[in-house]
């Protein structure tokens, strides 16, 4: 009579044991506060609304790309397809831009990296031997990866409505004879890129590519070309003058590091070589795909004109690198 009684005691302070060990161990490792804490961050993370993304005024008509990018990014790469991407080395781009950082980038650098998976899934299915089953994986990828690109092309027009604005108001700063600008050269690189992928017969897109010339067509009228050439002839202005200053010095200070320190200094604004450089890359960036798209039309004299003054520039940076050769030797033995 008494055993059943004291079996239940029994089971009732094992469980009262159990909750009270719990208790004491969710308070000695601090999980309340974790729990806490874990809590609030889904709850954000469940809150947080995307802002929508200001429409430009303009005559084109855009799809919901909000929905589809999202739908789009959201996708994860299985196990077969990480695999098939090993297979192609294109593992490494897809983990390094398909992060939450990089999906969150602007809109050309979405569009340069899904421009470089195609054509990397592309030169893999052309260039190696590959077991059937993977072929067929891969062909699969680049398809769906083909269907996609009008998303991130409507996406880079949305969501840099400022585009023509920039290249139209990007004002050219002027400095103590030191001359330099700021223009959107990233985005110039992803529309040259674009369209040698447009016109490159191997690849065909899957929307309209005539309406995609036009587009390009549209935007280079008045904002793709006419700053590059500016920027190119300050820059033929700026560099023969800064290399005749140059040429002017002809002793050594007391140090190498105050000859160099001086130049810069005086010479030079902060960024001023880096701009040199990232205006002679979009230079060869823009002019190849340019030559092609707009060859015997009423752009073939401003492409003439940049690739000449293009040529003079190298001419100019030639003599540039032989003045500062020249400076340091003459500090030849001091520090």
């Amino acid at each position: 009579m008494y055993l059943p009684k004291l079996k239940l005691i029994l089971q009732l302070g094992l469980v009262f044991l159990s909750i009270f060990v719990v208790y004491r161990v969710w308070q000695a490792f601090d999980l309340n506060q974790r729990y806490q804490r874990f809590s609030q961050a889904i709850f954000s993370l469940q809150s947080t609304q995307v802002k929508p993304v200001p429409t430009p005024k303009s005559p084109y008509r855009y799809p919901p790309i909000k929905e589809l990018l999202l739908r789009e990014l959201t996708s994860t790469w299985n196990l077969k397809d990480t695999y098939a991407l090993r297979a192609c080395s294109l593992d490494g781009l897809v983990f390094a831009n398909n992060s939450t950082q990089a999906k969150n980038q602007t809109g050309w650098l979405q569009l340069q990296y899904q421009l470089d998976l195609i054509n990397g899934l592309f030169d893999c299915l052309q260039r190696r031997e590959l077991d059937p089953a993977l072929e067929l994986k891969i062909s699969d990828l680049l398809r769906h990866k083909r269907s996609q690109l009008p998303i991130y092309w409507n996406n880079f027009l949305v969501t840099e409505p400022a585009l023509i604005n920039q290249w139209q108001v990007s004002g050219l700063r002027y400095d103590k004879q030191r001359y330099y600008s700021k223009f959107p050269i990233d985005s110039l690189a992803v529309l040259s890129a674009l369209k040698t992928y447009v016109l490159s017969a191997e690849l065909p897109i899957a929307y309209n590519e005539t309406s995609v010339l036009q587009t390009l067509y549209t935007l280079d009228g008045k904002a793709y070309l006419s700053p590059l050439i500016s920027d190119l002839q300050l820059a033929l202005i700026w560099l023969p003058t800064l290399n005749n200053q140059l040429k002017q010095v002809t002793n050594c200070p007391s140090s190498k590091q105050d000859l160099i320190y001086g130049i810069l200094s005086r010479y030079f604004t902060q960024g001023t070589q880096l701009e040199l450089a990232r205006l002679d890359t979009a230079l060869n960036q823009v002019i190849s795909p340019l030559q092609r798209i707009y060859f015997e039309t009423t752009h073939e004299a401003q492409i003439t004109q940049l690739i000449r003054q293009k040529n003079q520039l190298h001419g100019f940076l030639k003599v540039h690198v032989q003045q500062w050769q020249r400076l340091i030797s003459l500090c030849d033995g001091k520090k």
